[in-house]
């Protein structure tokens, strides 16, 4: 569909949503709220309650200090209200629209003993990170932790929902800086059970620092829970159901307890997940002899089925004031059947047809054991872990080919494979947090050890009977060990300069064996991470300007490794590469924040040996198999502007805007290329609170051609809408959703080799019906606790789930 007509059904839309909502006959109430000193007290709480003491509408005032209501004929008592005390109260009568002008207020109003100094900003500008206040704000009252991400500065969803910063998906996230353990599905389906009401604030790392594992270089978004949680019970149980081409259902349950000495958290999930993949490929081979083209074009049709569980628990005792001690657990198992159909025809007048009965059960479990013991009264913090994990997979495919010549059958062949694969992994870590009065001092190590064992067992179907294919099978075991120490220096030179340096430090050895063949891969290596931040805030409280550099790591997936060939059909196969090395990626951003909401930010950063999967042809054949090497550099220069707009008190705009220019040198075997390209995307969010009770949403996303490797990767767009309703005293939730309205979220990906050329097409299950109901019982007020960091968290997400 043309881009012009996507944006006109995207602003009829809006046109429609706005006169619908605006048709009930209300009168705008406005005003400015300032202090004494003529400085406008922004992103306070406005609120109009009716005679029966029943709030009708709260909003927020911008960053002028501007406030908007609209509101029927009547009396009402209007208040401002900042973190629980009352900044003023006024009684008026509603007759017609009404501007009360300015409205000035004690800035340091003292109530029950609590003296407000000074306004929280919406958005803060830390020396390393962003901080998005959520705390208290109507707009996302009865929301949950997904919609609080989504409208973090700089955060967008990409494919799938993932979470991306900064044109990069692959970001983890934390609870209260403990990394969740949780596979991208399982990750999405956390955050939505999570409420909003139950966060203070999010934090946004484009650039981590060295306290962080220097995996990974795509960014850390931080959720801090409110504290206080009072004593007692609390529970809630959820079920939400998709239809697309085929039905999920997912549900889950959840139970909190807390006393003086005891705190236990445990949540249940299963879900029975049914949809598709399809992918239309072409390939075309150039004899370099005779320069004859064979193409193939063929059609390849994946229906999945996944029946997950999914068990955790966390018990945490108090031993005193000032040390507690802990174990946190949790259990996840997949049984998933996904057999496949694939059609391939050719030029040359023959044809084939294969057929992959392929199942995949998996079953994982870590423990973490942990202790925290305050050092002293000022802040003094010692943090001890040990943990252990397990993964199993077991994997069988059973593939059938069946050959045709000017579509007569000639021949039939039949291949299976199994695949058991065994990954056990021990960490153990202690950290020191040394605040001074001057300086804060950070540092720890860490030591984590992996061993997987990976059997792999083809048969070919010959003479009647299943004979093993000694060429294909192998038995490879890979082990590695990472020891890790940091360090963090954070301090404050003046009212408006700040800095923070630290240097992390990562020794890693790893061993492969293949006891097929007795070949043994080892590789040593020590590495060092520097980080740097500088923030400078001039007088005038609404700006500051930040540098940042970081060094980082990307280690392959455990899979990635793999030797072990799966087959699609004759002409496609996927293997992993034992002798594949970490990449490292140099990151340097400059940014600013402008009236504490306009987010301008420059960055670049360099890859060298860059690794990513890509295709291959076989020995002259005209089989393409699908690998993973270092295979070059990459470079990308560019800058994001984040502009939200608020529209009218009940309409907000979120918008970021991302240019980059993107570089590579790539080179494997005999083909070498330089390829760049200029990419941009747009994501856009329109929230409508339409009263306390009810808010909707509408989204769209477009993103521009970009590459990726040597994959050339096409246009993308989509747009989706929600609604959320709160009932029985914000006790229960339902929520209604359609995802990719328009069909229109697919992959589109081609590649350009001497003497190939080769392209596909994914679709999946994207265009998405979704109904959801949450309710919570018990005491509500009890807050979700933290769910504690496995220590052996980043070696858990390159084993994969």
């Amino acid at each position: 569909m043309p881009l012009k007509k996507i944006l006109f059904i995207i602003t009829l839309f809006c046109i429609c949503s706005v006169k619908l909502i605006a048709q009930d006959n209300t009168y705008q109430v406005s005003g400015i709220l300032q202090g004494e000193d003529g400085f406008p007290i922004d992103y306070s709480e406005v609120s109009a309650t009716d005679s029966t003491n029943v709030v009708v509408q709260r909003v927020l005032t911008d960053s002028i200090g501007v406030f908007n209501l609209n509101l029927k004929k009547g009396f009402y008592k209007l208040s401002s209200n900042r973190y629980g005390s009352v900044l003023f109260e006024e009684d008026i009568n509603v007759m017609d629209n009404m501007n009360l002008g300015i409205i000035t207020v004690n800035s340091a109003t003292v109530l029950e003993g609590i003296t407000i100094t000074s306004t929280k900003k919406l958005i803060e500008r830390k020396v390393d990170r962003f901080v998005f206040n959520i705390e208290n704000s109507p707009l996302l009252s009865g929301g949950n932790a997904f919609d609080a991400i989504k409208n973090a500065p700089g955060v967008y969803l990409g494919n799938n929902e993932s979470i991306n910063i900064m044109g990069k998906s692959g970001v983890k996230v934390m609870v209260d800086d403990r990394v969740l353990n949780l596979n991208p599905n399982e990750l999405t389906a956390f955050l939505k059970s999570m409420g909003a009401d139950n966060i203070k604030s999010l934090e946004v790392i484009t650039t981590p620092s060295s306290k962080y594992d220097a995996q990974g270089n795509a960014g850390i978004i931080n959720i801090i829970t409110k504290k206080g949680r009072q004593h007692g019970w609390n529970a809630n149980v959820g079920l939400t159901g998709y239809q697309g081409k085929y039905s999920r259902l997912i549900g889950n349950a959840g139970f909190n307890y807390k006393s003086d000495r005891i705190d236990f958290i445990s949540n249940y999930a299963v879900g029975d997940v049914r949809s598709f993949e399809e992918i239309e490929q072409t390939n075309s081979f150039v004899n370099p002899n005779s320069g004859d083209i064979t193409k193939y074009s063929s059609l390849n049709y994946e229906k999945r089925k996944e029946v997950y569980h999914t068990l955790t628990g966390q018990l945490d005792v108090k031993l005193s004031e000032y040390s507690n001690i802990g174990i946190s657990g949790n259990l996840y198992s997949n049984n998933s059947p996904r057999p496949s159909d694939n059609e391939t025809e050719s030029t040359n007048n023959t044809s084939f047809a294969s057929y992959n009965d392929h199942k995949l059960n998996l079953l994982n479990y870590a423990i973490d054991l942990y202790f925290n013991q305050k050092l002293d009264t000022l802040g003094k913090v010692m943090n001890v872990n040990a943990s252990i994990s397990n993964f199993k997979v077991d994997d069988k495919q059973n593939l059938t080919n069946r050959f045709y010549t000017n579509q007569v059958f000639e021949d039939e062949s039949k291949l299976r494979s199994f695949f058991d694969n065994k990954t056990k992994i021990y960490s153990g870590n202690i950290d020191f947090k040394l605040p001074y009065d001057k300086f804060t001092l950070e540092t720890g190590i860490k030591m984590a050890h992996t061993e997987t064992e990976n059997d792999f067992l083809f048969q070919n179907f010959l003479s009647g009977q299943w004979e093993n294919n000694n060429s294909l099978s192998n038995q490879f075991d890979y082990k590695e060990t990472n020891t890790a120490g940091y360090f963090s220096f954070n301090s404050q030179l003046s009212d408006q300069m700040s800095f923070q340096v630290g240097l992390r430090g990562e020794y890693t050895r790893t061993k492969g064996l293949s006891r097929t063949t007795g070949t043994e891969t080892d590789y040593n290596y020590f590495q060092l991470f520097p980080t740097a931040y500088f923030q400078y805030k001039p007088d005038e409280k609404n700006y500051s300007l930040n540098l940042s550099y970081s060094r980082r790591i990307s280690r392959p997936s455990f899979d990635y490794l793999n030797p072990f060939i799966s087959y699609q059909s004759p002409l496609f196969s996927n293997v992993g590469n034992p002798l594949l090395r970490p990449s490292f990626t140099n990151s340097l951003e400059i940014s600013s924040i402008f009236n504490n909401k306009y987010i301008l930010t420059i960055f670049g950063n360099t890859t060298s040996k860059y690794f990513s999967e890509f295709p291959i042809r076989v020995n002259n054949t005209d089989e393409t198999r699908y690998t993973f090497d270092n295979i070059g550099k990459g470079n990308n220069i560019g800058i994001q502007a984040i502009v939200p707009v608020k529209v009218t008190p009940w309409w907000d705009i979120s918008n970021t805007f991302l240019v980059m220019n993107q570089n590579y040198n790539l080179s494997h075997e005999d083909i070498q290329q330089k390829l760049n390209k200029v990419f941009w995307l747009i994501n856009t969010s329109n929230t409508f609170k339409i009263n306390e009770n009810i808010s909707a949403e509408l989204s769209g996303r477009y993103r521009s051609p970009s590459i990726q490797g040597f994959y050339q990767i096409g246009n993308f767009f989509d747009m989706s809408t929600a609604i959320n309703v709160k009932l029985l005293q914000d006790k229960a939730t339902l929520s209604f959703s359609a995802h990719d309205l328009l069909y229109t979220n697919r992959s589109i990906v081609n590649i350009q080799y001497p003497n190939q050329d080769l392209g596909f097409t994914r679709y999946n299950d994207t265009r998405l019906f979704k109904l959801s109901f949450r309710y919570k019982f018990g005491n509500t007020d009890l807050k979700n606790k933290q769910k504690q960091q496995s220590g052996s968290i980043e070696e858990q997400n390159r084993a994969g789930k």
